[in-house]
């Protein structure tokens, strides 16, 4: 893993999120466009729970990039309220809701429309390891 280290918070990019994106070239599958499409509505999703984040001044411990997306760990010890936890887990899928509705009414349903939806919905459904 490659990382780095800035006012306390680990960067750090996993070979899995590489061995990921590799494979999604190699196969053909997915066109450059639609892979960076899909990244930076995953980005997007991350902001919107670090923008929480740091407004309740609980920077994350890091942010790893790695095959399965983004993974933020918050700062060890800091204790929020469990309404302040639930708004940081939506505030995700709130990003990507709002987006895809703003695109929707400026361009129509298209591939970030649909992403965003994805992303939204995706990470509602209530297991741990995803927002719901």
């Amino acid at each position: 893993m490659f990382g780095i280290k800035i006012k306390g918070i680990e960067l750090g990019v996993s070979f899995s999120f590489f061995a990921v994106i590799a494979l999604l070239f190699v196969c053909g599958g997915a066109q450059t466009e639609n892979i960076f499409t899909a990244l930076l509505c995953c980005a997007l999703h991350e902001m919107g729970h670090l923008m929480f984040m740091f407004l309740f001044a609980n920077k994350p411990q890091s942010i790893i990039l790695y095959g399965g997306g983004i993974r933020i760990r918050p700062s060890v010890g800091k204790m929020l309220s469990k309404n302040q936890d639930i708004i940081i887990l939506l505030a995700g899928c709130g990003v990507n809701f709002i987006c895809a509705l703003v695109w929707y009414m400026l361009y129509g349903a298209d591939l970030f429309f649909g992403i965003n939806m994805l992303l939204g919905v995706f990470n509602l459904l209530p297991f741990g390891y995803f927002d719901g």
